[in-house]
C-alpha cells in the first residue's frame, strides 16, 4: 500500500468513525456521500449551500484539526453573519477564524487546534481526542451558527 493509499484510509476510518458516533448519538443527518480518502467530510446544516466541515488541514509542523462552517459566495450569509462577528465570537471558548476567500468559491469560518492524522504519528489517545473535539465543535457550530444564519436569510 503507498503512502497516500494509506493516509486516505486512515481518513477514511476516522470519518466514518465520526459519522457514526454524530448519527447515532445526536440524531445528525450526513450527506450520502462516499468517503474518498479527502482529508475533510462536510456534515448537513440544513440550509442550501452551507455545510459544515470536520477537516484535518496543514503540513509538517502546521498541522491543524479543524471544524468550519463552509458558505457558498452566491448567497449573502458569510456577509450578513460577519456583520455579527462579535456577537458570535463571544459563543466560543476560542477565536473563531473567518476566511472571506476571494480565490475560492467559498468562505469559511473555522475554529482549529493543533492536532494530526498521518501514517508515522497516529496515536489510537490522540485520534479519540480529536473525534471527541470535533463531536463538541462540530454540535457547538450548529447551536451557534443555526439560528445565525436563519437570521442571515431572513435579512436577505
Amino acid at each position: 500500500m503507498n503512502r497516500r493509499s494509506t493516509i486516505g484510509d486512515l481518513y477514511n476510518t476516522y470519518f466514518q468513525a465520526l459519522i457514526e458516533a454524530m448519527t447515532e448519538q445526536y440524531h445528525w443527518d450526513v450527506t450520502n456521500r462516499t468517503l474518498q480518502d479527502e482529508n475533510y467530510y462536510p456534515f448537513l446544516s440544513g440550509f442550501s449551500h452551507i455545510e459544515y466541515l470536520a477537516v484535518f488541514r496543514g503540513r509538517g509542523e502546521r498541522r491543524k484539526v479543524c471544524t468550519e462552517l463552509r458558505i457558498a459566495k452566491e448567497t449573502d450569509v458569510f456577509d450578513a453573519l460577519r456583520r455579527r462577528k462579535s456577537e458570535i465570537n463571544a459563543k466560543f471558548d476560542a477565536p473563531l477564524c473567518w476566511d472571506p476567500s476571494p480565490r475560492m468559491r467559498t468562505n469559511l469560518i473555522r475554529l482549529q487546534r493543533n492536532g494530526d492524522i498521518t501514517v508515522d504519528t497516529v496515536d489510537a489517545n490522540e485520534l479519540a481526542d480529536i473525534k471527541a473535539w470535533h463531536i463538541k465543535t462540530l454540535r457547538e457550530f450548529k447551536k451557534v451558527f443555526t439560528p445565525e444564519i436563519r437570521r442571515a436569510l431572513e435579512e436577505q
